[in-house]
């Protein structure tokens, strides 16, 4: 092994390593996705297609409930964006609208270890791996860091997990008024109902 790949193998163990690791006091991870990939690989059709879902954990608790961290999932419809020539020209990109949303909670320990899986997995490296189908980013501690990569399982299976046995953020507003300008700024809004079809 060459000594510069030495060098920078320990030197990625020891800045980016586990080693020694303190508990965030504070982050946000967010993780983005295709949902087709996520339906594959879940065997069902739990997110509706040719979509994007953005997963993104707060800790702590928006409410300031100690021991919990607040998981947020908006599905958001993916729109064709308009051609090189058409932007050059002032074509306005389409507004992109979430289609749903979906909270729940979960103990901080299992956020942090979301952490301490991006930590193992060398996120932290300022290279592009192989195979880079998601969008992932940390604001921790005032610092953020943000790139694609390869898709992670633990963060798939709480995609899936929000989905299944979340609950609409409006239901949970609702419960606690004064978080409702934190979970409606902007994540889910209430579509226009679809006219009937004219035959």
């Amino acid at each position: 092994m060459p000594l510069r790949t030495a060098i920078w193998l320990i030197f990625g163990l020891l800045a980016c390593g586990n080693c020694g690791a303190v508990p965030a006091e504070s982050f946000e991870l967010t993780y983005a996705s295709p949902t087709d990939r996520l339906n594959v690989a879940s065997g069902g059709d739990l997110l509706p297609a040719a979509s994007r879902c953005v997963l993104r954990v707060e800790s702590p608790h928006p409410a300031g409930t100690p021991g919990v961290a607040r998981a947020t999932l908006v599905v958001e419809r993916k729109v064709a964006q308009p051609g090189w020539w058409a932007r050059r020209f002032g074509a306005e990109p389409a507004a992109v609208t979430p289609t749903g949303a979906w909270v729940t909670d979960l103990p901080a320990s299992e956020a942090q270890n979301l952490l301490a899986t991006l930590d193992r997995e060398r996120f932290y490296l300022r290279s592009r791996p192989l195979g880079a189908e998601v969008q992932i980013g940390v604001r921790r501690d005032g610092e953020r860091f943000a790139k694609e990569f390869r898709p992670l399982a633990e963060f798939d299976a709480l995609v899936l997990r929000v989905r299944r046995h979340g609950v609409d953020p409006r239901d949970v507003a609702a419960d606690a008024p004064d978080e409702a300008s934190q979970l409606s700024g902007g994540l889910c809004r209430r579509l226009p109902a679809l006219e009937p079809a004219r035959r």
